[in-house]
């Protein structure tokens, strides 16, 4: 969720060809701010359930290359691709929670 505070970073990077890897720890929720909630005694905290959100549609609506993956195989394949590329790119790691969700 967290990266919801500046994913505006892909399209500069994709307008200057910046040769920059983001990855995002995808697990589907706000957790730090479901964390911080918990200070203020709160059990539920509204907007923090990401389900569904497309990190990858949202870096190729900004010209920035994607993919995702969910597991370390892959992950070391796509980051070896990025990092050889002249340009930005967005690796999108899916984390499975206890609940078993993405």
């Amino acid at each position: 969720g967290s990266a919801m505070y500046s994913i505006q970073g892909l399209f500069a990077a994709a307008r200057q060809r910046v040769p920059v890897t983001f990855i995002i720890l995808n697990n589907s929720s706000y957790a730090a701010l479901k964390s911080f909630g918990r200070l203020f005694g709160m059990d539920r905290v509204e907007g923090t359930d990401l389900a569904g959100l497309d990190f990858c549609a949202l870096a190729q609506g900004q010209g920035v290359p994607s993919v995702r993956v969910d597991n370390a195989r892959d992950l070391d394949r796509e980051l070896a691709r990025a990092f050889k590329s002249d340009g930005p790119s967005l690796i999108e790691v899916r984390i499975v929670g206890s609940s078993g969700a993405h």
